[in-house]
């Protein structure tokens, strides 16, 4: 049996949810390094500010209790997809491109997905693959100056 431990006393000692920690992490130390690819760094505040705009963007979309998948290549933008569905409150189901055609279609449509967030150069193939059903959401990693406001839903224990 595994057992994970985390490296903080406050981690220890509360009942801490993944989402809570990232924006916690995100306020108290906006400049740290979180991902480097090739010749650029991702910042805790660049990957709070994307993750954020995902998220506003799939709440604006209504999503509840959905499952979202993400379709995009290892590197800044599935992290931001990653956490921008996680800051929303749903699940998320990745989706590899290296994945084959028939696998990604059965997968989107056991999970019922309505939303995939998806790497920008990924869309056209996407959208061969789900058809115009899908609301896809591109994502895009953009240097910024400022901490953002993270604001995201935090499911119910029941819900988990």
């Amino acid at each position: 049996m595994s057992h994970l431990s985390f490296d903080s006393a406050e981690s220890r000692t509360q009942d801490i949810c993944l989402v809570s920690r990232f924006v916690s992490r995100v306020h108290s130390n906006p400049n740290a390094i979180v991902a480097i690819q090739h010749d650029s760094t991702l910042t805790m505040a660049e990957l709070g500010g994307c993750a954020a705009s995902l998220a506003d963007a799939l709440n604006d979309q209504g999503n509840e209790a959905a499952v979202v998948g993400v379709f995009a290549y290892p590197g800044f933008e599935l992290l931001c997809g990653l956490w921008g569905v996680l800051l929303s409150g749903n699940a998320y189901c990745p989706l590899s491109p290296d994945y084959p055609e028939e696998r990604l279609r059965y997968m989107i449509e056991s999970a019922k997905m309505t939303s995939i967030i998806c790497e920008e150069s990924l869309v056209s193939r996407l959208r061969e693959v789900a058809g115009n059903r899908i609301v896809i959401v591109t994502t895009r990693v953009e240097p910024s100056d400022t901490t953002p406001t993270l604001q995201y839903k935090v499911p119910a224990k029941d819900d988990l």
